[in-house]
């Protein structure tokens, strides 16, 4: 952690990699997630006609949105990593060329 006022200095590559361990990081998620889906299924084949059936059905279904919002976050976070890497990676090569030219000059 950088304590306020302190510079953070980083690669645009090491930036990129970040972005995509956060997009893969996302997607374990996702995964994860679906493995643990089905549970309402098994509840229903061995309990008809409780209102178990329906709250179980309910708490799945809410939690299934909680965690797909929160890996869609984050991949739209790694997505914007890598963006902004990609941007930074050009205007550092712009910036070196431009210094390059005033040194030629």
């Amino acid at each position: 952690m950088t304590a306020p006022g302190e510079r953070i200095q980083l690669t645009a590559e090491e930036l990129a990699g970040t972005g995509t361990g956060v997009v893969d990081i996302a997607e374990q998620i996702r995964r994860d997630a679906a493995g643990f889906s089905g549970t309402q299924d098994a509840i229903s084949t061995t309990v008809h006609g409780f209102d178990l059936v329906a709250a179980g059905a309910e708490c799945e279904q809410s939690w299934q949105r909680a965690v797909d919002a929160t890996a869609a976050k984050l991949a739209l976070d790694g997505d914007k990593l890598s963006v902004n890497a990609a941007d930074y990676a050009a205007a550092e090569s712009r910036n070196t060329t431009n210094l390059r030219r005033l040194d030629q000059w």
